[in-house]
C-alpha cells in the first residue's frame, strides 16, 4: 500500500481562494515520462499503457506537459474502444469519478499525437503521467 497527498489551490484576483489538500491509501502506482515528437497533420499516435482494469479501481491520474495547446491531444483506449479526443490545453487531473467523462472506455491506455509541424524540435512535449488506483477488485 501507498499513500498518494494531491492538494490544489484556486485564486481569485482581488477574490476568494479555495484550496484542498487530500490523500488516499492505494495498491499501486505508476508513472510514465513519454516524449511526443512532433508530426505535423498526420502525426501518428504514442500509445502509453496505463494499467490493466477498470475505471473503477483508478483512484487519480495526472497528466502534465512541458507544451500545451490544441496541437497536442490525447484519447482514453481500453484497446478496442477510443474515448472522444481531449486537447492537452492544460494539466489534466481526474480523480474518482471523473473517468466517466471518457465515455464509458476503460482508460488502460492513452494515446497521445502532437500536430506541431513536423521536425520542430522546439515543439516536442515531455509528458508525465501518474496514475493511482486499487490492484484488486
Amino acid at each position: 500500500m501507498a499513500s498518494v497527498t494531491y492538494g490544489m489551490s484556486v485564486q481569485v484576483s482581488g477574490g476568494p481562494q479555495v484550496s484542498v489538500t487530500r490523500s488516499a491509501t492505494v495498491e499501486a502506482y505508476e508513472k510514465v515520462d513519454v516524449t511526443v515528437d512532433p508530426g505535423g497533420a498526420g502525426a501518428s499516435a504514442v500509445t502509453v499503457d496505463l494499467q490493466p482494469g477498470p475505471a473503477a479501481q483508478m483512484r487519480l491520474m495526472l497528466i502534465k506537459s512541458s507544451l500545451y495547446g490544441p496541437e497536442l491531444t490525447l484519447v482514453a483506449s481500453d484497446g478496442t474502444t477510443d474515448s472522444d479526443e481531449i486537447a492537452l490545453t492544460e494539466p489534466q487531473f481526474f480523480l474518482g469519478g471523473a473517468f466517466v467523462l471518457f465515455g464509458g472506455v476503460d482508460p488502460t491506455q492513452l494515446k497521445l499525437r502532437n500536430t506541431h509541424t513536423a521536425g520542430d524540435a522546439t515543439k516536442k512535449a515531455s509528458i508525465e503521467i501518474l496514475v493511482a488506483r486499487d490492484a484488486t477488485p
